[in-house]
């Protein structure tokens, strides 16, 4: 198999030297965590692939914190928060979401393994742009791990505060069709410094500020928002200007971190904002195709007849569980229906490839 090995020059930090970052695998995220550390003068006692995530002490202090913002933010989720998340938000109590307590990131690691397929990674400062995104395309989420100040309870729009991440970020994680967005950090590999800021900015607005349509009202998905009273005040306020989401102008966006957005951006669905993001990460050049496999935690090369017959073969045996399983259904509108859109994907994508491929 062909892996990706990458070149990454980190964010400068402390007045030291960058050095480049070679990835090609899951375990290799973790160099970003390292070498942040580094930098920053820490002692590198970092997590290393397959150790669970350090438990964290928090003081009483900051467990108060906690259950005031938690409490508070609750009254609002019902009427404001999209459906998914509230859909995956009692679920959170089995890894230790409550009010007197602050979960514990492995715990929460354990949870988003288990329903979408993503893993905690703990960093003491914010990452680069750059790095963020290679996180997203091995499907590692980089949270930190100190809580915000009791004098900015309410605020606290884009701090990446124990608050935000877990409150903001985890109940839709968790949900399969939004942690799909983790596709983006695939894009950003090899890319150009422009095209990863164009692709962090597309990547910020839906996910932190993002808003959606559903049973004919907006509601909220964006983590920034769902974890910030002052953010859904101001957006509930109707002060900031309501955009369809257009990744082709969202990119452009300045994305303001220590005030309130001048603009959000609305989507009909998840499904929408996620094919116009597709759509525009095909518009970043790379020499060759990527995809991510989820057997071996690697990225692989897309560049020859060898790596794309691998991937054809993959979704020939996958359209061969779905007819087997509709076939069992026993439900026979449904299977020639179900056969038809099959066919037309074979058709579209399959038997093209196998000729050109000669398969």
């Amino acid at each position: 198999m062909l892996f990706l090995v990458l070149k990454i020059l980190s964010v400068d930090l402390g007045g030291k030297e960058s050095k480049p970052l070679s990835l090609k695998a899951f375990q290799d995220v973790d160099q970003i965590s390292l070498y942040i550390l580094w930098c920053s003068g820490l002692k590198p006692d970092q997590v290393s692939h397959g150790d669970p995530v350090p438990k964290i002490e928090f003081t009483e202090e900051e467990v108060k914190t906690w259950g005031t913002v938690y409490q508070e933010l609750n009254k609002f989720y019902p009427a404001h928060a999209c459906r998914e998340y509230l859909k995956n938000l009692p679920l959170l109590k089995y890894c230790g979401y409550r009010e007197n307590n602050i979960p514990q990131l492995e715990d929460v690691s354990l949870f988003l393994k288990e329903h979408a397929g993503f893993t905690i990674r703990l960093v003491d400062i914010c990452l680069s742009l750059r790095d963020f995104l290679v996180g997203l395309a091995f499907r590692v989420f980089h949270c930190t791990r100190y809580v915000r100040n009791d004098d900015v309870f309410f605020f606290s729009l884009f701090s990446n505060d124990t608050c935000h991440e877990l409150l903001g970020h985890i109940s839709l994680l968790a949900e399969p069709c939004f942690a799909q967005f983790w596709e983006i950090g695939l894009a950003s590999l090899g890319a150009s410094n422009e095209a990863v800021q164009k692709l962090a900015t597309c990547y910020f607005f839906p996910v932190e500020f993002g808003l959606c349509k559903q049973e004919g009202q907006l509601r909220v998905y964006g983590a920034s928002l769902l974890s910030s009273i002052s953010g859904l005040k101001h957006l509930l306020s109707g002060s900031a200007k309501v955009k369809p989401f257009d990744p082709k102008v969202t990119c452009k966006q300045e994305c303001l971190i220590t005030t309130f957005q001048e603009v959000y951006f609305v989507s009909e669905s998840f499904e929408e904002a996620k094919e116009k993001m597709r759509e525009f990460a095909k518009t970043i050049k790379h020499p060759f195709g990527m995809q991510y496999n989820p057997y071996t935690q690697s990225v692989q090369i897309l560049k020859d007849t060898k790596s794309i017959a691998s991937v054809v073969n993959e979704l020939r045996h996958e359209l061969d569980i779905v007819s087997d399983a509709l076939s069992k259904m026993g439900k026979q509108l449904e299977v020639k229906h179900s056969h038809h859109r099959c066919g037309v994907l074979s058709n579209s994508i399959l038997f093209p490839a196998v000729f050109f491929l000669g398969l």
